[in-house]
């Protein structure tokens, strides 16, 4: 890549910077959940720069060791004076990012045979996500609506920019590799023109199921299923319905970039579902977040067989059709649209779809 390429691929870092102190919500604090999303971002740069300069591998380890060591003194001390015995989750996983830190660290310094600075950093976030989810998941204290912020024209940019960026940097746009490589790595192409058609019937299919997942996360957790229908109707029941369409297609964007784009060609397609089920604490421990984990399976399988493209498209379908609650007989009618456009091509190639699609589908 050459100079004037890598300068112009490394604009997104500073356009990114400045979009995470405009956003920064009211009264933010140095260790908020908002931060520590922007701080991700800045550790997975160090660590894709760290490949080939010891200086940004020691301050990538080092970054993550404070930030661990911050997160775990900051929980400590709320554990004690809240009495919230959940926040050990937070605490025991600020200590292990820690640790894993610190022993990158001591390695670099005594020129000991350190390990690869992203895939420590991936574990770290990894671990931070488990952590975080675990918190969330009981709800034993979390159930009051008015402890989540209502939806503005603020919060999409706020809840998803963090994920895109953490995408770009996961790659190394601007650092090891230009926008053409980095958006081919990511699985970001063109649609020909029958994936959207695809991506909106998956989309269909999804909705017309959603009903099963409400009415056992009804039956097995009655508490929750009323405390995340009060939640959603506290954060978005006021919403500006713009506001909620920009939302869904900034998550479909924005996770599925990170997700299945970033992460899932290392980590595979149930870890990485498994993961993006976790960022849904909203739902906390309910079936509906096993069907979010079904979902990043199928999205998974769209990106590895077709593209990345395609598994944005569906999930950025999903999000907006469901807004309209057109009941399952509507989102049959659409899959049965979107069945009547697909059927003479997919009769015609059926036998390069099985040889595509046979193999995982039998797995």
């Amino acid at each position: 890549m050459t100079f004037r390429g890598r300068l112009v691929s490394a604009l997104w870092i500073p356009v990114a910077a400045i979009a995470a102190l405009a956003f920064v919500p009211p009264e933010t604090a140095l260790l908020s959940s908002y931060a520590i999303r922007w701080y991700a971002v800045a550790l997975v740069l160090a660590a894709v720069m760290g490949r080939t300069r010891r200086w940004a591998a020691i301050s990538a380890a080092g970054l993550s060791m404070a930030g661990g060591l911050a997160v775990a003194l900051k929980f400590a001390g709320l554990l004690l004076t809240r009495s919230d015995f959940m926040f050990t989750t937070l605490v025991v996983g600020g200590l292990v990012v820690a640790i894993l830190g610190g022993l990158q660290l001591v390695r670099l310094l005594r020129a000991d045979k350190p390990g690869d600075p992203v895939v420590i950093a991936a574990v770290q976030i990894g671990i931070g996500l488990v952590a975080n989810w675990a918190y969330f998941a009981p709800a034993l204290f979390r159930l009051d609506p008015r402890n989540y912020p209502t939806e503005t024209w603020a919060t999409p940019f706020r809840n998803e920019l963090p994920v895109l960026a953490l995408a770009l940097a996961a790659v190394g746009l601007g650092v090891s590799r230009s926008w053409r490589p980095a958006l081919e790595r990511l699985g970001v192409t063109l649609p020909a023109w029958w994936q959207p058609f695809l991506a909106v019937l998956v989309a269909s299919l999804f909705l017309i199921a959603e009903p099963i997942a409400n009415h056992l996360t009804f039956l097995l957790t009655p508490r929750l299923y009323f405390a995340i229908a009060a939640i959603s109707n506290f954060t978005f029941g006021n919403a500006d319905l713009r506001v909620e369409m920009l939302f869904a297609v900034m998550a479909g964007v924005c996770e599925e970039t990170l997700f299945r784009g970033a992460l899932q060609p290392r980590a595979g397609i149930v870890v990485t579902a498994l993961l993006f089920a976790m960022i849904h604490t909203q739902y906390f421990a309910t079936p509906i977040v096993a069907v979010i984990f079904g979902h990043g399976l199928i999205y998974g399988l769209l990106r590895s067989r077709i593209n990345t493209t395609t598994a944005i498209m569906a999930h950025a379908s999903y999000d907006l059709i469901g807004y309209f609650s057109m009941g399952k007989v509507g989102y049959a009618v659409i899959a049965l649209l979107m069945v009547a456009v697909l059927a003479v091509p997919a009769i015609k190639h059926r036998r390069a779809i099985w040889t595509s699609l046979g193999p995982p589908v039998r797995a």
